[in-house]
């Protein structure tokens, strides 16, 4: 239409300024109004060539140009001369012979009539000429520096092109980001499943549970694929604590083997130990050394009597005080038997565990008070769950810990491991229990307390019994001739320990005695003792603000089948969970790629929509230059508001949906745990899968009508 193209024009006169302009055109009005030079051509072949020139007109003192003896131009503002008047008459006279003569004051018509005889406001006269050498500028350029400028579509433009057609179909777009946004919180909550991540679960559930005490075991995986609790020897306590030098680490000493039976029946509902059938038994969590450094740390306080001094004193926590005390029945232990009347007047009574006497009692901050309404029987799944967090919590750390001097504790790690003693192999014969190796002068001194005697020893040239290195043993006659060991000849074998690692040792000598109730004892140095004694599990204080590195690092690390794990109340709850989501994670997946699938199909039909409505509008784009990628960027704004709409109610959605879902797993099955931990990936991937959706269903329907001939799309055809 006549106004659309004179602002084509009008936008290609300014350009005309700075850059070279080239218009094919069949329209000679809009050639000779707006053109410099006119080549017109036919057939294939140029018939002229004009260029237009500039002819200034005669003008008076007053302003008035004359051009040529046809055109009079009165600027505004003239007052004529007698000298213009008599110039005006006279041209009027010698042109209205033949024809006549219009004077108009009409500015309407004054403009149509300067545009059609090309009258410049400076009242000069524009004509075409033949186009002369003269004429023509030429420029001389260098093809290395010479680039096209390439048609570019602004962002911006194609942006608010794209966001004004969302005005299209509004009921349609309603329901379009209805269900795109309920197909993406699908897709959230189905990756949040699939990408269950262990470490930020344990993070997330040791804060809703309070926990402030870790208690960390090293684990072996079978071979089929189930974890079991090992001991831990001093190497992997020591990665533990080189990983992480600010913290420490407390070893433990297991107290299976020292057990504390009691019928059912001798329970008080209000025992402070919440009376589990599971409790009856391994009551004790455990033993560690006590000083200031753990009692500081651990955050540790003595309530009752004091800390313990000689080897065969000990303290024991404030809940198994409470638990004694508040049940008045004969608790029998491994060996002896102690009353509850004896054990109320004070800290000099004798409670048989590892034969130690209580000195005081120890208070921690372990958090049972969601265990405060336990029942015994209860067929409900929450009580059964809190019976079981209660029997780990029980079982691990500090509440039901029992505490001792450095030099009891360490002869504990030596003889209780948890379960039994820890076993040695040679060529798959049991060669001597971890209990029974001993440093020379411990083992003359054992002698001594049990009355041995009558024991000779038989070295190798140059070694000394007394003075053995770190892999040097001396073990019985008797054991030598039973596995077959020529300690003369061959002295050096190699004996497994529990953790199936081999360990070269060397046989320097042999001692002789005729009970074979000692010939399973080995004698070797302090240092090699040390080497291979493990504690039970180890403990370390935690802060839900600085520590979830140390979570990460303890739930992520695996070496082979080794691994460590956190107890805790949720450990069994999370394992169970663990497994039932690894199993789904594939079904997950493929659920949360259909839905993305779905979502992008319902979006790229609400584009094709967009695309027909508008077909005609893409043809005149593509007609005056427009790339196909600048009908794509047209486009993909669109899908890409509609995304990004979906993408923050669907992240939003998701988040609400897993928060819901973790707190009815926690208020109606009662899991303390947090299986759903809506993230960062989460909000990242949601944001990625949303950009891909918008480009994918903008792509294919542009494509299509990119490669369309424009004057089709602007015909619809």
């Amino acid at each position: 239409d006549s106004t659309t193209g004179k602002q084509v024009m009008d936008t290609l006169k300014k350009l005309s300024k700075q850059k070279l302009v080239i218009v094919v055109s069949h329209d000679r009005e809009f050639a000779h109004e707006y053109g410099d030079r006119v080549i017109e051509l036919k057939d294939g072949k140029i018939i002229s060539d004009e260029t237009k020139k500039e002819v200034l007109s005669a003008k008076s003192s007053s302003g008035v140009s004359y051009i040529g003896n046809e055109i009079i131009h009165i600027k505004k503002g003239s007052k004529f001369t007698l000298e213009d008047l008599r110039k005006i008459n006279e041209l009027i006279k010698n042109n209205t012979k033949d024809g006549e003569t219009i004077i108009s004051f009409d500015q309407k018509s004054n403009d149509e009539i300067k545009q059609s005889a090309f009258i410049t406001d400076e009242g000069n006269r524009e004509i075409f000429v033949k186009t002369e050498k003269e004429d023509i500028h030429q420029s001389s350029y260098d093809p290395k520096n010479f680039k096209l400028i390439k048609s570019r579509l602004r962002f911006k433009d194609s942006f608010k092109m794209g966001a004004s057609s969302l005005k299209h179909k509004p009921i349609r777009l309603i329901f379009t980001i209805l269900l795109s946004c309920v197909a993406f919180c699908m897709f959230g909550i189905t990756d949040t499943m699939a990408s269950f991540n262990r470490a930020s679960s344990v993070n997330e559930s040791l804060k809703l549970l309070n926990v402030n005490t870790l208690a960390i075991t090293k684990t072996i995986t079978s071979d089929y694929g189930y974890d079991s609790v090992d001991i831990m020897g001093s190497e992997y306590v020591n990665k533990l604590a080189s990983k992480f030098p600010n913290k420490k680490f407390y070893k433990v000493v297991g107290a299976e083997g020292n057990y504390i039976n009691i019928s059912s029946s001798d329970f008080h509902e209000s025992a402070s130990m919440y009376s589990l059938s599971s409790l009856k038994t391994n009551l004790v969590s455990g033993v560690m050394e006590i000083n200031t450094d753990v009692m500081q740390n651990l955050h540790l306080t003595c309530v009752l009597g004091r800390l313990p001094k000689a080897d065969d004193e000990m303290c024991i926590s404030k809940n198994l005080y409470d638990f004694f005390v508040s049940n008045e029945v004969e608790l029998t232990f491994s060996e002896g038997s102690f009353k509850q009347a004896s054990f109320n007047n004070g800290y000099g009574s004798s409670l048989p565990i590892y034969n130690q006497k209580i000195v005081g009692v120890i208070k921690d901050e372990t958090d049972i008070s969601r265990y405060k309404d336990l029942k015994l029987e209860s067929n409900d799944m929450s009580t059964y769950v809190k019976q079981q967090e209660m029997a780990t919590v029980a079982k691990y750390g500090t509440l039901n810990m029992c505490y001792v001097n450095q030099n009891q504790f360490n002869k504990l790690m030596r003889t209780n491991h948890g379960g039994g003693n820890p076993y040695f192999y040679y060529k798959n014969n049991m060669f001597a229990y971890l209990s029974n190796f001993y440093t020379y002068e411990s083992f003359t001194e054992f002698l001594t307390k049990n009355t041995y005697s009558n024991i000779n020893y038989e070295m190798l040239s140059g070694h000394s019994i007394n003075n053995l290195r770190d892999n040097q043993i001396v073990i019985s006659k008797q054991l030598a001739q039973r596995l077959n060991i020529d300690y003369k000849t061959d002295p050096k074998i190699t004996i497994n320990n529990w953790n199936n690692i081999g360990k070269e040792y060397e046989i320097v000598g042999v001692y002789y005695f005729d009970s074979d109730y000692i010939d399973e004892y080995v004698i070797t140095s302090a240092e090699c003792i040390n080497s291979f004694l493990g504690s039970t599990y180890v403990v370390a204080r935690y802060n839900p603000q600085t520590d979830k590195d140390l979570v990460n690092y303890i739930e992520t690390y695996k070496e082979g089948n080794v691994g460590f794990c956190i107890q805790f109340a949720s450990t069994s709850t999370l394992n169970s969970f663990e497994g039932t989501i690894n199993a789904m994670t594939k079904p997950l997946l493929y659920v949360g790629i259909g839905l993305a699938v779905f979502s992008g199909l319902m979006l790229m039909n609400f584009i094709s929509t967009s695309i027909v409505y508008k077909k005609r509008e893409i043809g005149i784009l593509r007609a005056i230059g427009a790339r196909g990628k600048d009908v794509f960027a047209i486009f993909f704004s669109e899908a890409f508001v509609i995304c990004i709409i979906n993408f923050i109610l669907s992240a939003i959605g998701c988040g609400i949906a897993c928060y819901f879902i973790n707190r009815a797993i926690l208020n109606d099955l009662g899991f303390t745990v947090t299986l759903l931990v809506f993230g960062i990936r989460q909000v990242l991937l949601l944001l990625g899968v949303s950009v891909l959706v918008a480009f994918v269903s903008s792509f294919l329907p542009v494509y299509r009508i990119a490669k369309k001939n424009p004057i089709d799309s602007i015909n619809n055809r």
